[in-house]
């Protein structure tokens, strides 16, 4: 399945992409393109962290998978990833000062911190499995009929 991070047709691509140029981070930002579901793996858990200040989000999944991999997790405040995030670090994702600062904590977390937000989120994820989904699901089709 995999994930294309950051389409470059998408008008806010555009815009990171000129932020990019004019601040001459070329050599300290690449860009993915198309990553495949073994690759996405290894880049959450090689990861210091997952940034998602989403304004939309259908579900969340990419917060999920990255706490699987052992991956804090910075997330926006007021969307539905609120239900989905559990430990997640929180962000206003209108305010760049407010993701500057969380990632700035993200940074600078402590080895004690980042193994508790790392087994909180693991433990989180785990709440979230295809085989609930289904019981779920069936649950709910067999209290319809």
């Amino acid at each position: 399945m995999g994930r294309a991070f950051l389409d470059e047709k998408l008008p806010e691509a555009i815009v990171v992409r000129k932020y990019i140029e004019k601040h001459n981070l070329k050599t300290r930002v690449t860009f993915l393109g198309y990553v495949s579901d073994q690759k996405l793996g290894a880049l959450y858990a090689s990861s210091l962290g997952c940034v998602l200040p989403s304004f939309y989000e259908g579900f969340g999944l990419p917060v999920l998978e990255a706490m699987a991999c052992g991956t804090p997790v910075i997330c926006s405040r007021g969307s539905s990833l609120d239900e989905v995030a559990g430990p997640a670090l929180r962000v206003d994702a209108k305010d760049p000062t407010s993701i500057a600062q969380e990632l700035s904590v993200l940074v600078d977390l402590s080895q004690r911190r980042r193994k508790e937000l790392v087994d909180r989120g693991r433990e989180w994820s785990a709440k979230f499995t295809w085989e609930k989904v289904a019981r779920k699901t069936a649950s709910v089709y067999e209290s319809t009929v």
